[in-house]
């Protein structure tokens, strides 16, 4: 198989776990809710859930970058970005940092449900960063000497 159509696969099959379970999720959330008897619709548990599908675009897409240029970095680089990015966006809230500060973290860029609904730009954008990085990281590692990986 060639290099590419490994790696863009491999890629791929990471996404479908990432959504398996993000739908696992969803699904003991609304039984959870059910089986209380809380007062939250389907929707309410989808909308949330649904949100962080561009999150996984986003840091599968840098995973795969950094496989791409750096491989033993692989897994350091998304897992750091990511709670960097989560710790950013949770304590540059509850501190009150500006919002040119918490606009760095992707996280700051989800929805607040339910008063705040989705926006398609921040969906659309994190996508296409993710799409962006994982053909970048695809087309650094065809042109990669394995020998020195």
């Amino acid at each position: 198989m060639v290099r590419w159509r490994w790696l863009r696969s491999t890629s791929l099959y990471a996404l479908l776990a990432g959504a398996v379970l993000i739908a696992a999720t969803t699904a003991a959330l609304w039984l959870g809710t059910s089986l209380v008897d809380a007062p939250v619709s389907t929707r309410q548990v989808l909308e949330p859930m649904l949100g962080t599908l561009p999150l996984l675009a986003l840091f599968t897409g840098l995973a795969v970058l950094s496989f791409g240029l750096v491989p033993r970095a692989t897994v350091v680089v998304p897992v750091t970005l990511g709670a960097l990015s989560y710790l950013l966006e949770s304590f540059g809230t509850a501190l009150h940092w500006p919002t040119s500060v918490l606009s760095l973290s992707p996280f700051h860029h989800l929805a607040r449900l339910p008063g705040q609904p989705m926006t398609l730009s921040a969906v659309v954008v994190m996508s296409a960063v993710g799409v962006g990085a994982a053909a970048v990281g695809i087309i650094a590692f065809t042109r990669r000497d394995l020998a020195n990986a």
